[in-house]
């Protein structure tokens, strides 16, 4: 008989600005069942990488060059998540301010030990209702009809260049749940009563699959609100160093999360033994990776959503904005007046990162910044991007007659400028 899962709760914390951007807790799965877990496998010379629900793919991306700036990623819902699993989760769909993170891990055990035994974080954060490239999750991608044509662009961590990487944290999603399982009343539903918590798997980079809560996280995407979400992380063990000497030590890698072992109070004995068992992901044939792919375009049948979704992912910040609002963090009303009283000399690569993430987190202040910004004396590259950035605010007459203003006094030093106004006109 085989021994009954148990879920272990080995740390729990609060968010805070140095080590853990959400609150969390750390748990050991032992007993996991392995229903719901990550395969990996070639195929005709490429590595992808499953999250599969037993025998149904839920989500697949292209693994080796997942984090190469200059490489092709391929990223798709496998759409394979069906009724059959489906978890009574009322705390969940309560509010999150209602239910204590604890709680909320209580009841989704079911699901937590459904995989294989090992070690998780499950961070309560927030997440975009999009894939980060200008899809709504639920539409990641649709139509596939070819093993050689299912191609779609991938959400991966942005690189800055120079060596320089942006954050491991998940911020977007794409569907496990066909379309066809979209319930109009459920989605109007939770536009009503927002504030509940959705289910979701990180993967890699920013990107996490969403397992449950398809229908509040389109509610929330009609109302141009992020979702609450707990998030599972699985942990992967790798040896860091110690601060001040040149030895290493044990420790777990949750995305950007870290744990020393020894803080956990677990023995070198079990952290061989979790070395050599790697229970997260397993290696498939090529035959079987080959089969997994099929699924996939089996499930990625074309659908429509009862509702309209055209524009949604325009609101929300892509990729590049993300990368930029990870790396400022807060924006303090204080920061934005010294700039404007002229009691802070900001550079041009300064400015230009300032308002990505102004218009990337749509701040009150993006377009008084905007235009403040354009005005100065900066390079004719940072004026472009300042004025890009501007364009993805709410616009008006009045921002209109700004644009041309800008356009007449800049087009005969920029004239790119000038074409950048007239496409937006």
């Amino acid at each position: 008989m085989r021994d009954k899962v148990k879920i272990e709760t080995l740390k729990e914390w609060e968010a805070d600005t140095q080590q853990y951007y959400a609150p969390g807790v750390l748990l050991r799965v032992h007993n996991g069942k392995g229903v719901l877990r990550e395969v990996f496998g070639t195929l005709e010379g490429k590595t992808y990488l499953s999250l599969m629900m037993g025998t149904e793919p839920l989500f697949e991306f292209q693994g080796n060059e997942y984090f190469c700036p200059t490489c092709e990623k391929i990223l798709r819902s496998g759409y394979g998540l069906g009724p059959e699993y489906h978890i009574q989760t009322d705390k969940i769909n309560q509010k999150k301010e209602t239910v204590p993170l604890q709680s909320a891990i209580k009841e989704i055990e079911p699901l937590l030990g459904l995989l294989p035994s090992g070690f998780y974080a499950v961070i309560d954060t927030v997440l975009h209702p999009t894939d980060g490239n200008g899809h709504i999750f639920w539409d990641v991608p649709a139509g596939m009809t070819d093993v050689d044509t299912t191609d779609w662009k991938g959400t991966c961590l942005y690189y800055f260049g120079n060596g320089e990487w942006g954050s491991s944290r998940p911020h977007f999603m794409v569907a496990t749940e066909p379309k066809c399982q979209c319930n109009i009343e459920r989605v109007e539903y939770y536009r009503k009563n927002p504030g509940s918590r959705a289910i979701a798997y990180y993967m890699d980079g920013y990107m996490t699959a969403l397992l449950d809560g398809h229908h509040k996280t389109l509610a929330a995407a009609l109302e141009n609100r992020d979702i609450n979400a707990l998030v599972i992380i699985p942990a992967h063990l790798y040896w860091k160093g110690i601060p001040g000497t040149e030895g290493y030590t044990p420790a777990l890698s949750a995305g950007e999360l870290s744990f020393y072992f020894e803080d956990l109070n677990i023995g070198k004995k079990e952290v061989r033994k979790f070395s050599k068992e790697n229970p997260w992901s397993t290696r498939v044939t090529e035959a079987e990776m080959y089969d997994i792919r099929k699924r996939v375009i089996k499930n990625n049948q074309a659908h429509e959503l009862p509702v309209p979704a055209d524009g949604i992912a325009e609101r929300y910040p892509d990729v590049r904005e993300q990368a930029y609002i990870d790396s400022m963090g807060v924006i303090p009303d204080e920061l934005l007046e010294d700039i404007l009283q002229k009691r802070m000399v900001y550079s041009d690569e300064e400015v230009q990162r300032l308002m990505i993430v102004l218009s990337g987190i749509h701040h009150k202040r993006a377009r008084e910044m905007g235009e403040f910004f354009s005005r100065q004396p900066y390079l004719g590259e940072t004026l472009y991007v300042v004025l890009k950035e501007m364009m993805k605010l709410p616009g008006d007459e009045e921002l209109e007659a700004f644009f041309i203003e800008r356009m007449v006094e800049l087009e005969d030093e920029y004239p790119y400028i000038r074409d950048l106004i007239l496409d937006y006109l």
